[in-house]
């Protein structure tokens, strides 16, 4: 009887020592649970995507002569305006080649006057039977050639006017300009490939990949 009375108390002590330990855990305390009422709504159908921004325009800038590259007259990353220039390459040898052009077409100029003249004067003794036709018919052949020579000696002129005006490279649109491939002192020319890119910022394209 007495060991059952031990027990018995053993076990009130126990019991009265968890209940401190219980209050120290921190038991969680009861949540608070709202109540939303279900109503009937009209639901758009929507769709999300993603969007990619893209320029209208996108130029590769390139140099059209061959030359050694003079001065880079922009800084990467700037917003250029249309005409702007970007790159001088020297131009000695294109000027040279312009006033080397010229000179051909003033001898082209002084032959076909001295053809058109000798033209003239087989023509003249050929009126007073003092002439050939053979003579005639020469003299009209070499003022066409005459004539030809010039025609060339203008397109060449106008050709090495061209390429000296690519000497100096220019923006052809609005937009921001990127980086530099190639810097002052190197040789540039069609096979260096793009100098830089200029892209135009406003408007953009916006696509969107949507699936079928």
């Amino acid at each position: 009887m007495q060991i059952v009375t031990r027990l018995i108390c053993l076990v009130g002590v126990l019991i009265s020592l968890m209940g401190p330990a219980r209050a120290q855990s921190g038991e969680p305390a009861a949540v608070a649970v709202g109540t939303v009422y279900a109503e009937r709504q009209p639901i758009a159908k929507t769709a999300d995507f993603v969007g990619r921004i893209e320029a209208i325009n996108r130029v590769e800038i390139r140099a059209r002569v061959k030359g050694y590259l003079e001065a880079v007259l922009f800084k990467e990353g700037d917003l250029v305006k249309e005409g702007q220039p970007l790159y001088r390459i020297e131009k000695g040898l294109f000027e040279a080649a312009v006033e080397q052009a010229a000179g051909a077409l003033e001898r082209a100029k002084a032959a076909l006057t001295l053809a058109g003249l000798q033209r003239k004067r087989a023509e003249e003794l050929l009126a007073k039977a003092s002439g050939t036709v053979v003579a005639r018919d020469q003299a009209v052949a070499e003022e066409e050639q005459a004539k030809g020579a010039v025609m060339a000696a203008e397109a060449d002129l106008r050709t090495a006017q061209i390429n000296l005006g690519y000497t100096d490279i220019s923006a052809p649109i609005i937009g921001k300009i990127g980086r530099t491939s190639l810097t002052k002192g190197n040789v540039v020319g069609p096979e260096s490939g793009p100098l830089t890119t200029i892209v135009s910022q406003d408007p953009m394209y916006v696509t969107f990949p949507v699936s079928q």
